[in-house]
């Protein structure tokens, strides 16, 4: 009897040891998904608050702004491969938005400040986009999913 008792504390020394093993990696591992998961959703976001897609040795990012008091409006900007913005006056933009009956409208799109573009037409219901700089002769694209969109018609 004296042997089964004098085990028992050690057992239960061990047993909290090894706990204590295993729920410290379980928190860090914990911590750093934490950590990975808000860098990957803050990855895709552009310096003006939209969604950015690389389009060649640039990038273009695509913001859709809509409020209760304003027309939906839709904001482009082109930026170089470090996310900074192009001067709008040194390019030009082009938009269409095509639409889940298959048709399509050119944008109605003018310069925005001095970095981006916005569209004047209040489309927001569009399924995507293709926007197009020109800048110096060479013409950078990429198409955007609407993201506003959150249940799709079949």
């Amino acid at each position: 009897m004296s042997s089964i008792s004098s085990l028992k504390p050690e057992n239960a020394f061990l047993s909290t040891n090894r706990r204590s093993k295993l729920i410290l990696p379980l928190i860090l591992s914990f911590m750093l998904l934490i950590f990975i998961s808000f860098k990957v959703f803050r990855s895709n976001n552009g310096p003006h608050g939209g969604i950015v897609k690389v389009a060649g040795k640039y990038k273009i990012e695509m913001k859709n702004e809509s409020s209760s008091l304003t027309e939906p409006k839709t904001y482009f900007y082109l930026l170089d491969k470090n996310s900074k913005s192009i001067e709008n006056s040194k390019l030009t933009c082009r938009v269409k938005f095509f639409f889940n009956d298959s048709t399509s409208v050119d944008g109605q799109i003018v310069p925005y400040e001095k970095e981006g573009f916005v569209n004047l037409s209040a489309i927001l219901r569009f399924n995507s986009c293709r926007v197009a700089f020109d800048l110096a002769g060479e013409t950078i694209s990429t198409i955007f999913e609407n993201e506003t969109i959150l249940v799709k018609e079949e």
